[in-house]
């Protein structure tokens, strides 16, 4: 890694942080990790001003595709009409998604939830009306499960959405997953632009600090695969049924899966998903986001740098510096895209109560390497699965359904704790537990698969039908 300098731990250096930095080493690279390291350097020597008291602030970032009835892509130059008319509404990698976020930070929502819908439909309502006149409709979904996997998905015009995939495919090395079965299938595991079609809801809260931050993103992390399970949402690709219930950060972690095997030796991880261990403080967290080269590298972006390297680090949960108002947050990621809106905050209320009850009760970690056997577990499954959990200190797994069931009540604990209200912490209890008994929106949408087509003899048609009913809004 980076060396240590005495003051700060962050070396004002353009050495190669890891065995990949170093294999893609350049001037241009160079030149950024340099400016990383004096805007990392500027915010360690000003920690003190990032102190804030508790809030729970949140915000949110909802990625939609537009989709027309018959379930193909929105056109790209009908989705940037839409962003160019309307307020809070962005271009997403996908041609045909937008991605809509509040602009303020949402507070107080704990004594009154209701502000967080109502801000969030008060940004998608006009967009909604807007796609509407234009024969579009939001698809509500995790993965987009019809389209060929191929570059023409990608919105074009943007150079980081055109750069990043093409830069991944051209530097691909072999995956160390399992993907036999969607192989076989000739589903396109291994191109780039397959995260086009992926969907999520990122909630992001704020911390009190450096201290609290790096507190809160390890819990994030060991809660990352219970909120897949519970919104697993993304089974299908190409129309065809990958054996996934979420298929998102599968299909990321193979198609961006760039370390040679000297990487591998050296114990990097990929660069997406879980990370090898926890952090242990900012310092570490810089020197890992480090570790990676940053495929957007030149005198055009060295002002940006930072939050280049920061953006380029999907992680299950990350870091988000508000550097002009003097605050972090944690940015919690594996929520897939849910069927409705009130449920993709339901999900996010899953986190966040589990959160606090994790920090209230200073629960002890577990280890990484069975988090991400939980992971595996939650994107392979869904509900359906075991989990490794704690209990009495003793380290046991357990079927998925069992351990979540243990998890609501720890997730109600935490927001009742806090003062929100008995009656609104209900509801989202209430599609907490409709997940065990159910199960995640993958596992809903392949039972009303098999009840439209029981004999198996049309499953695009029968995908396509049951898609229409539970997904499009």
């Amino acid at each position: 890694m980076l060396s240590i300098s005495v003051k700060n731990g962050i070396a004002l250096s353009s050495e190669p942080g890891s065995t990949m930095v170093e294999r893609f080493d350049s001037p241009d690279e160079r030149m950024m990790r340099e400016s990383f390291c004096l805007v990392a350097d500027q915010i360690l020597q000003d920690q003190n001003s990032f102190q804030q008291e508790e809030n729970w602030r949140i915000g949110f970032e909802l990625e939609l595709p537009l989709v027309t009835e018959d379930m193909g892509v929105a056109d790209q130059k009908q989705r940037d009409l839409i962003v160019s008319r309307s307020v809070n509404c962005g271009k997403e990698l996908g041609a045909h998604q937008v991605e809509l976020s509040n602009p303020q930070p949402i507070e107080h929502w704990i004594q009154s939830p209701r502000l967080i819908q109502e801000t969030l439909e008060e940004i998608i309502h006009p967009i909604k009306q807007d796609a509407a006149s234009m024969g579009l409709r939001f698809l509500r979904i995790g993965f987009v499960p019809f389209p060929e996997v191929n570059a023409t998905l990608a919105t074009k015009g943007v150079y980081k959405y055109e750069h990043c995939p093409r830069w991944h495919r051209e530097n691909q090395e072999p995956s160390r997953e399992d993907l036999a079965g969607m192989t076989r299938q000739g589903i396109w595991v291994n191109d780039p632009f397959i995260v086009s079609l992926a969907n999520a809801t990122h909630v992001t809260v704020d911390a009190t600090g450096f201290t609290d931050a790096i507190d809160k993103l390890n819990r994030a992390l060991m809660i990352s695969p219970m909120a897949t399970a519970l919104g697993a949402s993304g089974q299908f690709c190409m129309g065809k049924d990958t054996g996934y219930r979420d298929i998102r950060f599968t299909t990321w972690r193979i198609s961006h899966e760039t370390r040679d095997l000297a990487d591998v030796s050296s114990g990097l991880s990929n660069r997406v998903g879980l990370p090898k261990d926890y952090f242990k403080n900012l310092i570490d967290y810089f020197n890992k986001v480090l570790s990676y080269p940053f495929v957007l590298a030149g005198s055009q972006f060295v002002e940006h740098a930072f939050e280049i390297s920061n953006g380029l680090f999907w992680r299950d949960a990350r870091l988000k510096f508000f550097r002009d108002k003097k605050r972090v947050g944690v940015e919690f990621r594996p929520i897939a895209t849910q069927p409705s809106l009130q449920e993709d905050i339901a999900l996010a209320m899953f986190f966040l109560g589990r959160l606090m009850w994790s920090q209230a009760t200073n629960e002890n970690l577990i280890n990484m390497s069975y988090i991400r056997k939980n992971k595996n577990s939650a994107e392979k499954f869904g509900t359906s699965g075991k989990m490794f959990v704690q209990d009495d200190h003793w380290l046991c797994r357990r079927n998925t359904v069992e351990v979540l069931g243990v998890e609501i009540c720890r997730a109600e604990s935490g927001l009742l704790n806090h003062g929100m209200r008995t009656q609104d912490v209900s509801g989202f209890v209430q599609i907490w537990k409709n997940r065990i008994k159910n199960g995640s929106p993958s596992e809903q949408l392949a039972r009303e698969i098999e009840r439209v087509d029981p004999s198996g003899s049309n499953k695009t048609e029968a995908l396509r039908t049951a898609v229409r009913e539970m997904c499009l809004e």
